[in-house]
Formats: structure tokens, sequence, C-alpha cells
């Protein structure tokens, strides 16, 4: 087993090498030697996934960008790598892949095959972004999201798996976002620009209500970000009826970079072979973010089952935090679908399933808690 380690984090600038992604190929004996990886860049890494996109008998990498730091909601770019098979890695996705160069915010990434044609595929999810597919035709890949009816998806996706949830003999797609028991459930938007003009970005998150979006900070947080309004916001009275249009002028907001997120649930985009059909996940999957997905045949039918985690505790005060999703387990096709809790609420955020000496145990790492081992009885 080779070792990949990923780098991300806010506190780095995009210069810095801590940023730097390393590989570590095993010469056997516990012996390992740094692969050269030829990214041209530092970037925040959101996923990783191995796969031989070529078919030519190595394995190939995908790495993700997260965001820019200190420019959240910039467009990033995801990487395909090519391995030459002495494992040197070269970036090819200008080749290959182009439609990866300019992509929003990357949260997680997933291959397989899609269309059931014996190669790979790519799934990406983005915060502010739909779910997007793009499909491996002799080792070239082209984006076929509004083909495949996912271009209204736009939501804040945390993480994908693909599996075969109906039992049909194709891969769907699990997704995990917000869920919908939250102040969020509607559509939002996110307006960014140097409001101010202090040479930073600032953000203006809103909600709709009723056909029109309005500022969701409060009247003393907004004046604190931006003390250009001091003077426009006197009243709570008068903010409170206040639309961003009324804010700020058409001029500013026109130049400004708009993220949209109108989907909050969790789903499963069903494959129907020329398209995928959207099915929200059972009710109590929806108690909070889902942030970690985990698949395996759990019960020996030959059927992988999916297990569910997340919940997030750091949130504002007014909108309450997130800890209601116990860590789950789906079960069943579509048309009989079961959901086994547990009495697990942590802030799960990532599950992966092992088979050791005969034993299926899931592991689950916590976010700022030790990880859990859980043993199939």
């Amino acid at each position: 087993m080779d070792i990949y380690i990923a780098s991300g984090g806010r506190a780095f600038s995009k210069s810095s090498s801590a940023l730097n992604d390393r590989l570590y190929l095993n010469q056997g004996n516990f012996h390992f030697t740094k692969a050269e990886l030829s990214f041209g860049d530092f970037f925040s890494t959101s996923s990783v996934s191995v796969f031989d996109y070529d078919q030519d008998g190595d394995l190939d990498l995908i790495a993700t960008e997260r965001f820019h730091p200190f420019r959240y909601g910039d467009k990033v770019r995801a990487y395909l790598m090519h391995n030459n098979g002495d494992g040197v890695f070269t970036d090819v996705t200008k080749e290959v892949a182009p439609g990866f160069l300019n992509l929003n915010m990357i949260t997680d990434s997933q291959t397989g095959d899609i269309d059931g044609d014996g190669d790979d595929d790519i799934v990406i999810a983005s915060d502010w972004d739909n779910i997007k597919v793009f499909i491996n035709e002799a080792g070239i890949f082209t984006e076929q999201t509004e083909k495949l009816n996912l271009s209204y998806t736009k939501g804040w996706w945390h993480t994908i798996s693909l599996l075969d949830i109906d039992k049909d003999g194709d891969l769907d797609i699990v997704a995990g976002n917000h869920g919908l028991n939250s102040f969020f459930r509607d559509s939002t938007r996110l307006y960014v620009n140097d409001f101010d003009g202090n040479g930073t970005y600032d953000y203006i998150f809103c909600d709709k209500i009723n056909g029109k979006y309005f500022p969701v900070a409060d009247k003393n947080d907004l004046i604190g970000q931006l003390p250009i309004l001091k003077k426009k916001l006197l009243y709570y009275k008068d903010y409170a009826s206040m639309t961003i249009e009324d804010i700020f002028d058409a001029a500013v907001l026109e130049s400004s970079l708009v993220l949209e997120a109108d989907m909050k649930a969790s789903m499963v985009f069903v494959n129907e072979g020329e398209k995928f059909e959207a099915r929200e996940l059972p009710g109590m999957l929806q108690y909070g973010p889902v942030y970690a997905l985990g698949a395996a045949d759990l019960d020996q039918d030959d059927f992988d089952e999916l297990v569910v985690g997340g919940n997030q505790f750091l949130v504002k005060p007014q909108f309450g935090r997130y800890d209601a999703l116990p860590l789950c387990v789906l079960d069943g096709a579509e048309s009989n679908q079961k959901v086994y809790s547990s009495n697990v609420i942590s802030q799960v955020r990532d599950i992966l399933i092992e088979t050791y000496n005969d034993k299926q145990l899931i592991i689950v790492a916590n976010n700022d808690s030790k990880v859990e081992v859980y043993e199939k009885k």
C-alpha cells in the first residue's frame, strides 16, 4: 500500500508550501520513497480519487481544490494526474479534462462507471453548485451534467457516494447536503465583493423570503463588517424589511459574484440510463447536514448498504447547532428503504468500512474528537 497525504486549510496563503500534497510509494519492508507530483501550484485539497482513467494498467489520480485561501467564492479546479507507470505523475487536465479548470469550490469527487461502458467516469460535488458528471470517452472527459438532468441541483453538497441504491445493476449518486432541519430551507444566495473598497472580500449571505433576498446577518454584525452602512442602517425596524437591493446600488450588485443554492435536502439521484431522477433520502437522514457516506454489503445480500453521518456544532446561536443526525444505516431498494439509527451523535466527517479477521468494522472519523470503530454483529 502506498500513502497519499492531502494538505489544506484556511491558515495558509496560496503560495505556501504547507499546502503541498505528498505521495509516498511503498518499496517494501516499510521503506517509502516520495513520488514526483507535478501540480505546478499549491492548493487546499478537498478530495483524492485513485483510478485507471486511460486503462493502461497503472493507477492515476484526481485531486480537487476546496477553495482559495482568503478568497472564498473564487473558482477552483481539479487536477487529473497521469501516471507514467514509474510513479511519476504529470498534470494532463488541460488536454484530457478541460472542464476541470473552472469549477466552484469542490467538496468531494468519486469515480465509477456511470454510463456502463467499462471505464470510470467522474462525479464532482461542490459548495454552491450542482452535482457535475464528467463522462470518460476513450480517456477524454466531457461534462454531461445538463444532459443527465442534474443542472438544477445547486446545493451545499458535502459528500457523494456511488452505489447501486435501487439494485438495478447501474451506479446511482447519493449526495450529502445541508438537510431540511434548518433555518435555511429555501433558496439562498451569497454576494461576494469588496463592498467597502478596502482590498478584501466581503460576504453578504441572503435568504429568500416571498421571492426576495434579505441579508441574514444581524444589523450590528453587518455594520461591523461594513461601517460604510452605518448611516444607511439606522434602525432595526427599517433593516428588517430591507432587501439586498435596498441596501446596495444595482451597479455594485451587478459587479458582485453571486453564488446560489436552491436544493438543501440530501438526495439520491437514481440512474435511469439516459438521465438521473432525483429522490430525497428518507426523513431521518434530513435531520442534519450529511458530511460522510460509507458503502458496503453489511447483510451479505450482494448489494451495498449506506452508512450515513454528519452534524455541525459550530453554528451561530441564532441558527441553532445541527446535532440531530445520528449515525444511520440505509438499507433496501427505493421501494422498501429502511433506516436503522444508532445512539451515536457526533460530528462525523468520514466513514470507512473494512473487513478485519472476518469481521466488518465501521470506522468513523469525527471532527475535533477521537476516531471510533464499530463492529458489525
